[in-house]
């Protein structure tokens, strides 16, 4: 019999495509890869796409990490349909014809100005409505079931940034604009709030998310191309200082037990890995003073 290796701790780069979950993928390379271990960093809608981060092994410690970041997309709304959730994936709530759109958009709106000049204006958002159609909970109940069951939902302001937005195309076909926002921003509450602005139906039709932090879409491969050697290992990503262990002190960190005289003064506040002799990553650390230190995780 063949003794498998063991799969290495890391992250991988995938692009996810429209019309299959986060989930579905997660299995999906689980199973081509004969991965025992294997989360993800943040979700994309089932209609959505781009970059998705999935760390393997020990790496899914570090899942919180990537949260954190701020993303960046390409967003294109769908003129003269408002749904429930904002986006494709739920009921049409308000729906326009193409005579009514066409006399909005060349009358009202001056060929989309006021929705353009919104757009560009994003920069000064700072608060955010949670949508109504998502995972948070009331009691326990998520709101999409709550919001579909006819319940009104309590409204969760949520502070946010948008770092830049800038409209792309400008067409009833397709008006798209690229935004750059922080961690916890929902882009198709953003449509919604357009459309409310402007007295009209707006919805999202296509989401697409280029980068995570300073990790691109460019970068990311389909499941069907990934191998392990496109894996990113956890020092790449997360280059922290390492002290390297003798092997009694690799013994008293599996035990949880604190470690002296390793050169804590060399240390930066922040964490730091103790590695064993041979460089694999036995625990993560931080240093909270000049003198104090704590272990976050101890990598059995």
């Amino acid at each position: 019999m063949i003794k498998m290796t063991q799969p290495k701790d890391g992250f991988f780069l995938v692009y996810k495509e429209p019309g299959i979950t986060s989930s579905q993928l997660v299995q999906k390379l689980r199973k081509k890869l004969n991965i025992p271990k294997l989360g993800h960093t943040g979700t994309l809608d089932k209609f959505a796409e781009g970059l998705l981060i999935l760390p393997t092994g020990r790496a899914t410690f570090f899942s919180q990490d990537f949260l954190k970041l701020s993303k960046a997309y390409i967003a294109e709304l769908e003129i003269g349909i408002s749904t429930l959730s904002g986006d494709p994936e739920s009921e049409i709530i308000d729906q326009k014809s193409i005579s009514e759109i066409e006399n909005k958009w060349n009358k009202d709106w001056n060929q989309g100005l006021v929705l353009k000049e919104q757009i560009n204006n994003l920069i000064q958002w700072n608060v955010q409505d949670a949508p109504k159609i998502s995972a948070l909970k009331h009691h326990g109940i998520r709101y999409s079931d709550l919001t579909r069951q006819g319940i009104e939902t309590p409204q969760k302001k949520r502070n946010i940034e948008v770092f830049s937005s800038k409209v792309l195309n400008e067409n009833l076909k397709s008006f798209s604009f690229e935004v750059h926002v922080s961690s916890g921003t929902y882009i198709r509450q953003i449509a919604i709030d357009l459309s409310q602005i402007l007295e009209f139906p707006i919805s999202l039709k296509r989401l697409i998310r280029k980068s995570v932090g300073s990790y691109s879409m460019e970068n990311a491969k389909k499941t069907e191309d990934l191998n392990w050697e496109d894996l990113l290992e956890i020092l790449q990503c997360f280059p922290y200082k390492q002290c390297v262990l003798d092997e009694v002190d690799t013994n008293s960190v599996f035990h949880g037990r604190k470690i002296q005289n390793f050169g804590l003064e060399e240390v930066a506040v922040g964490n730091f890995y103790f590695v064993d002799q041979s460089g694999e990553i036995l625990a993560i650390c931080q240093k909270y003073s000049e003198t104090e230190w704590k272990y976050l995780k101890v990598l059995h």
